[in-house]
């Protein structure tokens, strides 16, 4: 059973450690992690930095320490989409989806009550994401899985994609769609939206709306039904504290925000990345 109080349909989480995927696959464009003290580590990618994060995106226990401080009774687990490795060859994306989904499926198996879990998916190749998912829906017993908005820049009406819904359409499976490598941002600026104070509110009002959309719709399908509908959610969640926030595309680019705290094991106040 479920535990009671507010549901999280959009939080991320990783591993502490996974292989050298660079010797693994013997490729670069990998993402690694740089423990950098108890706390708090570093997403790396050749070398360059791509996020700084800390303990609660692989600790569960910290985790559902925050989440009884906020309230949250269930958080629905997914990787950080950095990881779809869409751009990578099939088996590679596949392979670290099984290490991923794995991971995942045994974080949820050990507080089940607290935590839901939604798998990834090689989506460049069907006939191998389709494999995935049964695996993840059969065998790690997951509601469904995420997905990005797009397949290293095909969109999901692709008929190659198509085998892979209709999969999930048979199983019963949730699809969380979460924004990734967005189409049009490249465009946007030429459209006469430069930052203004007259596109910001508007694009606000318009990732609140969707937002509110989502979580209304998994709640009650989680509450009537024990499992998740398909959600489309076209904008990231602000309940999740492990991402960094992402300002529209139209509106300057602000640094994440910084708090100090107290990190779990940590004898130090940190300037942590939430």
């Amino acid at each position: 059973m479920l535990a009671l109080g507010a549901i999280d349909l959009h939080t991320h989480i990783l591993p502490e450690r996974w292989p050298d995927l660079r010797e693994r696959y013997g490729c670069g464009g990998w993402v690694t992690m740089e423990h950098c003290g108890q706390c708090r580590a570093r997403m790396m990618i050749d070398g360059a930095l791509f996020r700084e994060v800390e303990s609660n995106l692989w600790d569960p226990t910290r985790r559902m320490g925050e989440c009884d401080q906020d309230g949250v009774g269930v958080q629905v687990l997914s990787t950080v989409p950095v990881m779809f490795a869409y751009g990578a060859r099939a088996e590679h994306a596949h392979d670290l989806a099984q290490l991923l989904n794995d991971h995942l499926a045994g974080v949820v198996r050990s507080s089940p009550a607290r935590f839901v879990g939604l798998g990834t998916v090689p989506l460049q190749d069907a006939t191998r994401a389709v494999r995935e998912l049964e695996r993840c829906v059969r065998e790690l017993r997951l509601p469904g899985v995420q997905i990005g908005t797009n397949v290293a820049g095909r969109d999901l009406d692709d008929p190659a994609i198509a085998p892979f819904f209709a999969a999930a359409e048979d199983l019963g499976a949730a699809i969380f769609v979460h924004p990734w490598e967005m189409f049009g941002r490249a465009e946007i600026p030429a459209s006469g939206c430069r930052g203004s104070s007259e596109c910001r509110p508007k694009a606000r009002v318009r990732s609140a709306r969707w937002r509110s959309a989502a979580s209304l719709t998994a709640t009650r399908d989680f509450a009537s039904a024990s499992r998740m509908a398909a959600v489309r959610s076209p904008t990231r969640s602000a309940a999740s504290s492990m991402d960094s926030r992402r300002a529209p595309t139209c509106a300057p680019r602000t640094p994440p925000l910084r708090r100090a705290r107290i990190c779990s094991g940590c004898t130090s106040t940190a300037s942590c990345m939430t």
